[in-house]
């Protein structure tokens, strides 16, 4: 059953601060012009948008007495890097798979960006399909509306294959929540949904590929980019 808190939850959600809102009609006693646009403020409460006018006035409206449209914030992209490593078990001439793998790091995995990509996209659940991992995001906090989606992507830098949270982001991220949203992704890519994709096995030429989203030795996820960090320059994020 949704209750009004669940129901205010899921509006704020929706529609974030910074959120552009126009005005079609109003009951206001102190009416601002019909096609006045502003700006959401919050959703407080009592589920009322609280809306700061272009015209400098501020005023409340409601689903039941006013008569507005909300567009929210075009998303900005955040892309959080981190390594990859995989294991490639190879086929004999008879078509047998070897018992033991040849290990493949960044550059050895660039000729298959395509099917791990693929198999990533393949490994999604029917309830991430909007909002990616944020789907499993259960703390009660600003990260829940300011992080529109994150999937699990790879990318090519240099020749060498990098892992990349890719995350559309609604509102910035202040304080110390660009390092809780890292420590939230890292642990999905260790412990979560990496951990299930791992054992995910990738088909590729002439025999079967394994990828670790996570390995445990000297890992780290940062907003930088992949040249960046091995430079050491502006070096953000959660290391495991």
């Amino acid at each position: 059953m949704l209750t009004f808190q669940k129901y205010v939850h899921f509006m704020r959600t929706q529609f974030p601060p910074g959120s552009r809102v126009l005005l079609l009609s109003n009951d206001s006693p102190r009416p601002v012009p019909d096609g006045t646009m502003g700006t959401l403020t919050e959703v407080d409460a009592a589920g009322r948008f609280l809306v700061n006018w272009d015209t400098g006035k501020r005023t409340a409206l409601n689903l039941e007495d006013d008569h507005f449209r909300v567009f929210q914030r075009e998303p900005m992209e955040l892309k959080l890097h981190f390594p990859l490593h995989g294991e490639l078990y190879t086929r004999n001439e008879w078509g047998d798979l070897a018992d033991d793998p040849v290990e493949l790091t960044g550059g050895d995995l660039s000729p298959y960006l395509g099917d791990i990509r693929e198999a990533l996209q393949e490994n999604q659940l029917p309830e991430e399909q909007e909002r990616g991992l944020m789907h499993w995001y259960r703390e009660s906090d600003a990260l829940t509306w300011k992080v529109k989606s994150a999937f699990f992507d790879v990318e090519l830098h240099d020749g060498q294959l990098w892992g990349v949270a890719d995350c559309q982001i609604l509102e910035n991220l202040e304080g110390n929540e660009l390092n809780e949203l890292i420590e939230f992704l890292s642990s999905q890519a260790s412990d979560g949904w990496g951990e299930g994709f791992e054992q995910q096995e990738i088909p590729v030429g002439r025999g079967l590929l394994y990828v670790h989203l996570w390995d445990g030795q000297d890992w780290e996820m940062a907003a930088t980019e992949p040249e960046q960090r091995e430079k050491g320059e502006m070096r953000f994020g959660q290391s495991l």
